[in-house]
């Protein structure tokens, strides 16, 4: 029925962001990066590091800026792929629900869980 697929399609973006996030406490942490490493960047990279930009440097053994873009670089793909996941499961839903035979409701289900499993391949 629509509503399985609806369901289905919910479910199935749900895991796609869980295996995106992880762990919420990390994905806490990785705001937090991001915070500090944009604010970094928009003081043209000069005062004092922060810690969460500072600990990537030292990590993967790069200067305060590199460690900077990088995290910067991350956090846009990161919100990239959760907004593709977003784009992808609303689309449907809506597309599904319009949709003017159960095969063509079908055909729209099963691209969007195609869709939505490849995110992770």
């Amino acid at each position: 029925t629509i509503d399985e697929m609806i369901s289905r399609i919910d479910l199935i973006a749900d895991t796609q962001r869980a295996l995106i996030v992880g762990d919420p406490v990390r994905a806490f942490e990785y705001q937090i990066a991001e915070k500090d490493a944009r604010a970094y960047a928009a003081l043209n990279y000069t005062g004092d590091v922060p810690g969460s930009v500072g600990s990537w440097a030292m990590a993967k053994e790069w200067s305060p800026l590199q460690a900077a873009d990088d995290i910067i670089g991350q956090a846009d793909l990161f919100m990239y792929v959760l907004n593709m996941i977003r784009a992808i499961r609303l689309n449907a839903k809506c597309s599904i629900i319009a949709a003017g035979t159960p095969e063509e409701a079908q055909a729209i289900f099963d691209a969007a869980i195609g869709n939505l499993k490849q995110i992770s391949a």
